[in-house]
């Protein structure tokens, strides 16, 4: 796909159903599902992504990594806690933290 797109892209597997494609260009492809533009790369603490979130004026924030059935409400609870922003954010776990997404 990388190379039929003509541009630099870096793969990266978020877990066995989610799949990024990144380029700092825009890319337009058939096979290319959604677009996010990257808002923020933070730690994974509630704390840190909640104000993350409300500094960029996110109103909802959706989990887009693995978590098991029973905590996600509690995780997505307490990274939405006080947000008031019209925005919804898209929040990948990679190794190396959580990066706020929204869909373009």
């Amino acid at each position: 796909l990388a190379d039929e797109l003509g541009q630099k892209v870096d793969y990266i597997s978020i877990d066995s159903r989610r799949s990024l494609l990144t380029s700092d260009i825009l890319l337009d492809s058939p096979f290319i599902k959604n677009r996010y533009m990257v808002l923020d790369k933070v730690p994974f603490e509630c704390g840190v992504i909640n104000r993350s979130l409300i500094d960029l004026g996110i109103g909802r924030a959706l989990i887009r990594f693995n978590v098991a059935p029973r905590q996600y409400w509690e995780l997505r609870n307490r990274v939405e806690r006080g947000l008031m922003g019209e925005r919804t954010a898209h929040l990948f776990r990679l190794q190396d933290g959580i990066y706020v997404l929204e869909r373009i």
